[in-house]
């Protein structure tokens, strides 16, 4: 499998939903860039393609992660190491703190020689959380009357040499092409939530896989952590948590189709393995069907693509 590295350069603000309205994370887990796909694929008629490249693992896909300027972050690996933050406070903050560090630094991470200090000061590049105030009526007596109140909207602006990548792998230049050709339309559209506001439009480009980076992704030999939310099946469960360190993160959100059902309907809860869980076992997932009572069926996006760590 062929891996390379998409950067998305955002145009607008996004907004991410965490549970709250009035917040926004600033990174894309996995399964929503795989929705966001299904979406353009639905309305070219090609839903049922993208569905089956990726559960034949014809194509696979992290979450997308921030990046600054030419430095690719990861997040931090869940494994047990000893830091330098033993026994002082500080660091110990800081280190619970950090959330993402860069690639290029992994071995010094597992080493627990990083200093989270300075890496936390470097995410400050990244970008600014917001709040934008909204209302959905343009009826200024409406909002007057108290029948449409303004709301508060979390978002998130990326600075200008900074914004998410994530890796694809591909079997071949087919799915590929298929692939950019439908997330072509996705930057059009936009991405996250509140895209009728204007809100997750990007550009991006696609960039060769580092080689330090091509030697140990999608390598699941010893000890490795996943780049994207996902979940095992349930013959493989037993086994992967063996050894294992991981959170999880519960997955849901409203379905996006006008055809489902005649009123707007949510996904099944999903929980999955968050990225950067640890694991020893590797583990295959799935493309998990989380519809209800509608007219076809939804996926949620739960392939982990692995990364060998030393």
């Amino acid at each position: 499998m062929d891996y390379f590295v998409y950067k998305m350069y955002f145009k607008t603000p996004i907004h991410v939903g965490n549970g709250t309205l009035a917040n926004s994370e600033n990174i894309i887990m996995a399964d929503t860039i795989f929705s966001a796909l299904c979406c353009e694929a639905g309305n070219q008629k090609n839903i049922n393609s993208i569905v089956d490249m990726a559960k034949n693992r014809k194509f696979i896909i992290s979450d997308a992660m921030p990046f600054v300027e030419d430095e690719l972050y990861i997040p931090k690996p869940m494994a047990m190491i000893k830091t330098e933050s033993e026994g002082n406070s500080i660091l110990k903050k800081a280190f619970k703190k950090l959330k993402y560090i860069p690639v290029s630094n992994i071995n010094t991470y597992m080493e627990g020689n990083i200093n989270p200090l300075e890496q936390n000061q470097k995410m400050k590049l990244l970008g600014k959380s917001g709040i934008r105030t909204m209302s959905s009526s343009v009826n200024e007596e409406k909002i007057k009357t108290g029948d449409m109140l303004p709301f508060q909207v979390g978002i998130y602006n990326f600075s200008e040499k900074s914004g998410l990548y994530f890796f694809a792998g591909f079997e071949s230049d087919n799915e590929k092409q298929f692939f950019e050709k439908l997330f072509l339309s996705v930057s059009y559209s936009g991405i996250g939530g509140k895209r009728s506001s204007g809100f997750g439009k990007f550009d991006f480009i696609v960039e060769d896989i580092p080689q330090n980076i091509k030697e140990c992704i999608g390598v699941c030999k010893k000890q490795f952590i996943t780049l994207s939310v996902s979940m095992a099946q349930q013959n493989e469960l037993e086994k992967a948590l063996e050894n294992a360190n991981y959170l999880l993160v519960k997955r849901s959100g409203f379905i996006f189709s006008e055809t489902y059902a005649e009123t707007m309907r949510k996904k099944k809860d999903f929980y999955c393995f968050k990225s950067g869980s640890y694991f020893t076992n590797a583990f295959q997932g799935d493309v998990f069907d989380v519809s209800g009572s509608g007219t076809h069926k939804v996926y949620r996006y739960a392939i982990p693509l692995f990364m060998e760590v030393d």
